[in-house]
């Protein structure tokens, strides 16, 4: 099978600064070794309150079975 062949751009340290520039100010930037990466930014309350829930009925049924501890 072959792999996709990645190229990456590599960029200085000033030019990411420009970069950013004209960013807006809730995109999340990061230069990781030279290569400019996109990060997540939070997510919605939404996502919170389904996760909250699965967890908390995880956490439930495992706890009938033995004292136990979930994270999300």
């Amino acid at each position: 099978m072959n792999r996709p062949d990645w190229h990456f751009e590599y960029m200085s340290l000033d030019d990411f600064e420009e970069l950013l520039a004209d960013k807006p100010a809730d995109e999340k930037w990061e230069l990781i070794g030279g290569r400019v990466v996109r990060m997540m930014v939070g997510a919605r309350w939404e996502h919170h309150l389904i996760a909250q829930n699965l967890a908390f009925g995880l956490r439930r049924r495992l706890y009938k079975k033995a004292p136990a501890a979930s994270f999300s």
